[in-house]
């Protein structure tokens, strides 16, 4: 069931010239080497041209159907699968279909994407620089199984090269945050740090609700922040006692990212008296503040 190249034309209305109608293009080469794949695999491959489906050539007995869905990248294979997909269908197929055909519901633009095709057979894959296969969902090879892409029109050139990205790398076009959201998550973080009775944790102790660090209740002891330019993130560390009981210490290891507008942050408790016990600490909450959407009507979330 070997196929290369076709491309099918009809004659326009009223004229005896052709106007082409699809144009399936191989995306594999034969002549790289090739071996047998499993049926199920996610395919990224970078169009130059509108395409509107594709067909695909399994190996040795045919599937019974074939389940397929065409996700826009965006950017990682982990990424692009945490969203929706354009579309995705589910093709019936006989024992004399022949390579088996997968309708796209319109034509796609150029552009990066990923198809996603699961059937139980094999299909050959072959060697590629010009798409990726994904295997096991954080590994992947260069390589393209046997696969056509029906195109819209004919061009010299149909296919641009992906580069590969399972998901665990940064990707600077959809990780990086403004300049106003960065000023703004540096002017919170900060804010914290600077007014510590304003810091977004609680607790009670002996009874008593207590929420942030105030100078009523706690004494700072010190607070040093160490800039790590090759981690890319500020390190501050913050030491208090609590007044009621100066053996009670809490120190805030926090952590600014400034390329993710983000900060994070860890509250340790350490009784270092060796002789008598700290009051009841319970009720903790490290993280005890509201997150408010960024669009008008959008519901907070208490943490």
């Amino acid at each position: 069931m070997y196929f290369d190249k076709i491309s099918f034309r009809k004659a326009a209305r009223g004229s005896s010239s052709e106007t082409l109608l699809a144009c399936n293009v191989n995306l594999f080469d034969e002549t790289a080497e090739s071996w047998i794949g499993d049926g199920d695999f996610d395919l990224q491959f970078s169009a130059v041209q509108s395409f509107s489906g594709a067909v695909i050539d399994p190996e040795n007995e045919m599937p019974t159907q074939i389940q397929y869905a065409l996700y826009e990248w965006l950017g990682s294979y982990k990424r692009t699968l945490y969203n929706q997909p354009a579309e995705q269908n589910t093709v019936s197929v006989t024992a004399d279909s022949g390579p088996i055909r997968l309708p796209f519901i319109k034509t796609y633009q150029p552009g990066e994407y990923l198809l996603s095709v699961q059937f139980d057979g094999q299909i050959i894959w072959y060697s590629s620089q010009q798409s990726a296969i994904y295997v096991n969902d954080i590994s992947a090879e260069n390589a393209v199984p046997r696969i056509q892409l029906i195109f819209e029109d004919e061009s010299n050139c149909f296919w641009n090269t992906p580069q590969i990205r399972t998901g665990f790398e940064y990707v600077p076009q959809y990780n990086t945050a403004t300049e106003q959201e960065k000023d703004r998550a540096r002017a919170e973080y900060e804010g914290y740090l600077h007014d510590l009775s304003t810091f977004p944790a609680s607790m009670t102790i002996n009874g008593v609700s207590i929420r942030g660090f105030g100078p009523d209740l706690f004494t700072p002891i010190c607070q040093q922040t160490v800039e790590q330019e090759d981690k890319h993130f500020l390190h501050t560390t913050t030491v208090l006692s609590y007044r009621e009981f100066e053996d009670l210490i809490f120190t805030i290891e926090s952590y600014y990212y400034p390329d993710y507008a983000a900060f994070d942050w860890t509250i340790y408790y350490e009784n270092t008296s060796s002789s008598e016990n700290t009051p009841i600490i319970e009720d903790i909450l490290a993280a005890d503040m509201q997150m408010q959407g960024a669009k008008p009507g959008n519901r907070a979330v208490d943490l």
